[in-house]
């Protein structure tokens, strides 16, 4: 049974896919594609799907549709016309041919009733295929190539389709604009079922056809309405499900980030702390030499002569008042070499040991440091200090008087003690410590002892163990500035 022109073409998908192309923009269509957006993903593949089973569905509800209607009508309308010309029709039974008064029964069938004018032709036709009678009285008598519904209606069912461009039988229905409807029943002889005919109806389909038309339109809006709104929902569900996981990745890479950035500051970190456990062995074993320097070169060479005036004084006898002088003398300067050593003991012990500095708050210990550098050197030095009400931590209090006690010291050696200058201040996240002097510049330093060398590489160290900044500078060889930088918060 010929189905066709009643059915929707399926869109290209080679078109659809370019067309989503076109609508981004070329190449943006490729871009579109490759982003990472689950929604807009789903959005193309559902719509994509949602065509495609719009179509195929449409297509398949339009025939099945078109099926049932077409065969509901070919059965009511084989019924109403077999109920009109079964009983003349029974002359076939013994009779080849029919009868003049069957064809003029036919005719008015056919013509004058009720029935008749719903009819656009009818035929009967002979179980061998031959056109016992028509409506166009020259097929009468012919043998037509038999159809698949001729061939269902002779063996016993009742067959229906609706005519195509190619339906030789109705061109003459369509020269006037009409659709045709051909129906093929089987005509049975009366209280048997032995087929003696097939009767063959041409029924005007206008009516069906824009039934047809009007169900397949009203198919097609429901099932794109039910497939927009169930598409609209799972798209909010995959767009809301999309954003999570955006988020979610955005989280892993951002924590990714932050542990990479951590390994990196760990590493760093231990990288210093390797290098400062080297630098403190070096510097450990270069503060003993210095000591052990110190009190060889100072209060042992003084102990050393306080001893051989002591010998002196041993072996001398006393005879006169000459001899009670000298022995005098001698002890009086053995005493004074022994002061003058155990000053330098106390000097070298106090450049050791430090005060007590948790009960002093950091603008007494700024001060402390200045008040004994200018007691033990007799010299000036300027100070502006600002610190917080707040104290400072303990191991930032023993960093500035350190930093504090051994600048001043290098002032006083290569610089004679010229504009000492001393400033701390604070901005709340860092405390900021400028030592100044007029010197030589930083080109005396190239120059100094080991020892002062020694002291500046362990201030450093000790400030950049705090996560400080230690500088130096001197411009033009016209002085020289230590600046010290030290965190009051962890520095990341």
């Amino acid at each position: 049974m010929s189905e066709q022109n009643h059915g929707l073409r399926s869109y290209p998908r080679s078109r659809l896919w370019s067309e989503i192309g076109q609508t981004s923009g070329g190449n943006e269509g490729v871009s579109l594609w490759n982003e990472r957006n689950f929604a807009r993903h789903y959005l193309i593949v559902s719509a994509a799907l949602a065509l495609f089973a719009l179509v195929f569905i449409a297509g398949w509800l339009d025939s099945r549709l078109r099926a049932a209607v077409v065969d509901e009508v070919a059965r009511t309308s084989s019924l109403l016309v077999e109920d009109k010309i079964r009983i003349i029709l029974q002359e076939l039974r013994s009779k080849p041919q029919l009868s003049t008064d069957t064809h003029q029964e036919l005719t008015k069938i056919s013509e004058n009733t009720i029935l008749g004018r719903r009819l656009l032709d009818l035929k009967i036709w002979n179980r061998e295929g031959r056109v016992l009678f028509s409506s166009d009285t020259a097929a009468i008598g012919t043998t037509p190539q038999a159809t698949a519904e001729l061939q269902e209606a002779l063996s016993g069912r009742v067959a229906a389709h609706l005519d195509d461009d190619n339906d030789a039988e109705s061109i003459a229905q369509r020269q006037y604009g009409q659709r045709i409807l051909e129906v093929y029943f089987p005509i049975y002889a009366t209280g048997t079922q032995d087929i003696i005919a097939v009767a063959e109806i041409y029924l005007d389909a206008l009516d069906l056809v824009t039934a047809l038309s009007k169900a397949r339109i009203q198919g097609l809006l429901l099932v794109g309405t039910v497939s927009l709104v169930m598409l609209f929902l799972i798209f909010s569900i995959v767009r809301r499900g999309g954003r999570i996981i955006g988020e979610q990745d955005q989280t892993i890479a951002l924590k990714r980030e932050l542990e990479t950035q951590l390994m990196e500051q760990n590493e760093r970190l231990a990288r210093l702390v390797r290098e400062a456990q080297h630098r403190n062995v070096e510097l450990s074993d270069q503060i003993l030499r210095r000591i052990g320097a110190d009190l060889h070169d100072g209060p042992a060479q003084l102990l050393s002569a306080a001893l051989l005036r002591l010998g002196e004084v041993s072996t001398d006898a006393v005879t006169d008042a000459k001899s009670q002088r000298r022995r005098s003398e001698l002890l009086d300067g053995a005493r004074r070499i022994t002061q003058d050593a155990l000053t330098e003991l106390r000097g070298i012990a106090k450049g050791l040991a430090l005060p007590q500095l948790g009960n002093l708050h950091a603008v007494d210990i700024v001060k402390m440091a200045i008040a004994d550098h200018k007691q033990r050197t007799q010299t000036d030095v300027r100070s502006q200090i600002s610190l917080p009400e707040n104290d400072l931590p303990l191991g930032i209090k023993t960093c500035l008087f350190r930093c504090i006690q051994e600048g001043l010291n290098n002032a006083f050696r290569h610089a004679g003690g010229r504009e000492q200058f001393v400033g701390v201040a604070s901005d709340g996240n860092s405390v900021t410590l400028t030592i100044k002097d007029a010197g030589p510049g930083i080109a005396s330093f190239a120059r100094s002892r080991r020892g002062d060398a020694l002291g500046i590489a362990g201030l450093r160290n000790r400030v950049e163990a705090l996560g400080g900044h230690f500088d130096i500078l001197s411009p033009h060889s016209t002085g020289t500035s230590i600046i010290v930088n030290l965190p009051l918060v962890e520095r990341t």
